[in-house]
């Protein structure tokens, strides 16, 4: 979702919420995959506390239907764990990721995209941390399942890239994360992304991140 479209995303999700509610009910798996963009949508408009709240009511209002082991859990509890590093709460996000890889292992298996997408994630919470050996064995993993399930421009590889730009970032070595950073902005590209996609947002922001930290550190 682009940043220009949440607005919009905004209006047409309070009317399929709205004729969801008038036909299943307060409480719906429908209305549990609705509240689940909003949640999304939310994060795109950088009103995370209330994305938050809204994937947990999501999450929650799923056990009664799908449980704790479904894949459409895993999804929302990623969208979960991103928050709460976002925030710097790195040890609870690595600790939700734990739970997201489990169902994804039982679910998908261990060679799934998005097996591997929640390996980055646990691996940049764990370089959030400090923890850089364990950080860098989890996105090595990341890379290995994806490189084995898609193709090697596929997007999910540039948001591997990307976190692995922001541990070298982390751990001072500006150089490797610009080129790990200019590598995902090359994949990202070729999937012809525009300009103001989400990915290439966020490559800028951590080009910035980059040049800012380095001048200081110099």
């Amino acid at each position: 979702m682009y940043k220009s479209e949440v607005d919009y995303a905004f209006e047409i999700f309070s009317e399929v919420l709205a004729a969801q509610q008038r036909i299943h009910g307060t409480k719906h798996p429908n209305i549990a995959e609705t509240l689940h963009s909003i949640g999304v949508a939310y994060v795109q408009k950088g009103a995370d506390s209330t994305a938050l709240k809204t994937l947990e009511e999501c999450y929650y209002m799923r056990l009664e239907f799908l449980g704790v082991d479904h894949p459409l859990q895993a999804n929302t509890l990623h969208e979960i764990a991103k928050i709460h590093m976002k925030k710097g709460r790195a040890r609870k996000a690595t600790s939700i990721c734990d739970t997201v890889l489990e169902i994804r292992k039982e679910s998908l298996s261990e060679w799934h995209v998005d097996y591997a997408r929640a390996l980055a994630t646990k691996g940049s919470s764990l370089s959030m941390r400090g923890e850089f050996e364990e950080a860098t064995s989890c996105l090595d993993e990341a890379f290995r399942v994806a490189k084995q399930s898609v193709f090697a421009a596929h997007p999910a590889i540039g948001e591997i890239h990307l976190e692995m730009g922001l541990l070298w970032l982390r751990k001072c070595q500006f150089g490797e994360a610009k080129k790990s950073v200019e590598t995902a902005a090359d994949i990202f590209r070729k999937a012809n992304f525009d300009e103001d996609h989400p990915g290439l947002q966020r490559v800028t922001d951590i080009l910035d991140r980059i040049e800012r930290d380095e001048a200081l550190y110099v």
